[in-house]
């Protein structure tokens, strides 16, 4: 699978999807995006964005969309 880790995810997170292509937002230039922006970037490119970004289901649509959004919730 193809993760991509949104900016508010640390880098290190990468090790732990072995076997997976995993790429960070900052890899790629695409710190600035809005969240519909990136979904719709992602989209194209990856199978599943990792996030904590709790308001992102609030802020952008996955309708027609061939991407997983996975929120991490870290206390």
């Amino acid at each position: 699978m193809r993760l991509l880790l949104d900016n508010n995810i640390h880098v290190g997170l990468a090790e732990d999807f072995p076997g997976h292509e995993v790429t960070h937002c900052r890899d790629l230039g695409w710190q600035q995006l809005s969240n519909g922006e990136l979904v719709k970037k992602a989209s194209e490119r990856f199978d599943i964005l990792i996030t904590v970004d709790k308001n992102m289901q609030h802020q952008t649509s996955l309708k027609g969309l061939s991407l997983a959004v996975v929120v991490f919730d870290i206390r």
